[in-house]
């Protein structure tokens, strides 16, 4: 017997991608698709995100180093809940879109922001959606975001950029993605006077394209790809959100 291994397929790669981004972009031209790397974290998919003119999420160092020895600092965001001090440092060095997600990384953000001339940053927030509980990001309804924010304003340099929400709950469809497009564009509207938000990432969580004899196995309908982008695009264009969307999931076939 032999070892595990991934099975990859670059051309259903590219075409996934291409095809949710672009049909994003028909309704939100500044749309930005960054492929998870924690689905699958080779060096060849990111060398061909490169080729795509893509971007990269990672959740940790390893990620990081990955993505970043094909893409550009600034076309990589990082997200995850245990962040380093050496973590953010590098990050931010090179331009990275950081999201916080706790209330440890803006001391340790507090500890180098005067490294930095100024430092731009994103906010990983959980809502109270029915049904789930988020263990990751600040609570909105709670005040916690509020607290987040007070913390962050008196950090001279530092300015909150970006919201951030993943909270997944596939078996609502088209709706689950839907619901955080809206909740975030709300938030954003809100916090707009105090912080210059300048985009919003809705997280990832959706279904890949699959075979009828796998989608047929599952208890709840299964979208397609261009239903997701088209439930998205609409969306965005009722919310006229003042933020550019980043759109982050992994498009990786399973």
């Amino acid at each position: 017997m032999g070892g595990s291994f991934y099975l990859f397929d670059a051309m259903k790669f590219r075409e996934n991608y291409l095809c949710l981004r672009d049909r994003l972009r028909g309704y939100w031209p500044n749309t930005q698709l960054a492929y998870a790397m924690k689905a699958n974290y080779m060096s060849p998919i990111s060398r061909l995100l490169a080729e795509l003119d893509g971007w990269a999420e990672v959740v940790s160092a390893f990620e990081y180093q990955i993505a970043r020895a094909s893409l550009p600092g600034d076309r990589i965001i990082f997200n995850g809940p245990v962040k380093r001090e050496q973590d953010l440092r590098m990050a931010l060095d090179d331009s990275s879109q950081v999201n916080l997600d706790s209330f440890r990384e803006i001391q340790l953000l507090k500890k180098i922001a005067p490294e930095f001339g100024r430092v731009e940053v994103g906010l990983r927030v959980s809502f109270d959606f029915p049904g789930l509980a988020s263990r990751f990001g600040f609570e909105v309804e709670t005040g916690e975001l509020d607290k987040a924010l007070m913390a962050l304003d008196s950090i001279p340099g530092v300015e909150v950029v970006e919201l951030h929400c993943h909270a997944s709950r596939r078996q609502l469809g088209v709706a689950d993605p839907v619901d955080r497009v809206e909740r975030l564009c709300r938030l954003a509207g809100d916090l707009m006077h105090r912080h210059p938000i300048q985009s919003i990432n809705i997280g990832g969580g959706l279904l890949g394209d699959m075979p009828s004899s796998l989608r047929e196995q599952f208890p709840y309908t299964v979208p397609s790809l261009a239903e997701y982008a088209d439930a998205i695009g609409r969306a965005l264009i009722h919310c006229s959100p003042t933020a550019p969307c980043v759109w982050s999931w992994s498009l990786v076939r399973r």
